[in-house]
């Protein structure tokens, strides 16, 4: 119910009362309902949701790394963003591709390399970045040691998402 109250707050529709006493407002509350189902709302951060998601997981490459979270003050995604985040050049390699894609093999249930809960596992991480991110990239930068960024938009407008380090020789 707290959470309820913060997003009716936010969006100025939350009155003068205490949190656990959220005045009936039929229009707002059906608003507010269908916006915390469409953005899977919760009290957790956008952090909180997509470190939990990816606790445990490695990416797999000739080393297995975890993910990270980042965030930014951007608010639009570009090659620029991305060359920032990787403290590289202008001219340095970048490949551009899906969630989908970059996770082909770790997502799919019938992988030989990759067990059925791990797989699962990585099925909802691109769940949970899909409910806290919109506009989602995958920017891979570099070669050898390849930097890659599951990059989107957050809830509140800003450019962040998941890094992980590729190893490919």
């Amino acid at each position: 119910m707290q959470a309820l109250y913060v997003f009716q707050l936010a969006l100025g529709m939350a009155g003068h009362h205490a949190p656990n006493k959220v005045p009936f407002a039929p229009a707002a509350n059906i608003f507010a309902q269908d916006t915390l189902k469409k953005k899977n709302f919760t009290i957790m951060s956008t952090q909180s949701n997509l470190e939990q998601a990816a606790s445990g997981l490695l990416m797999m490459s000739e080393s297995d790394y975890p993910f990270e979270y980042f965030a930014t003050d951007d608010t639009a995604i570009s090659e620029a963003v991305v060359l920032k985040l990787a403290d590289k050049p202008q001219g340095t390699l970048i490949e551009k591709t899906t969630v989908e894609h970059l996770f082909r093999n770790m997502a799919n249930p019938e992988s030989p390399s990759v067990p059925p809960e791990t797989s699962a596992r990585f099925r909802e991480f691109i769940e949970s970045l899909k409910n806290e991110l919109t506009d989602i990239t995958v920017y891979r930068v570099g070669e050898i040691q390849v930097q890659v960024f599951i990059i989107g938009i957050n809830i509140h407008g800003t450019v962040s998402g998941m890094r992980t380090l590729l190893i490919e020789t």
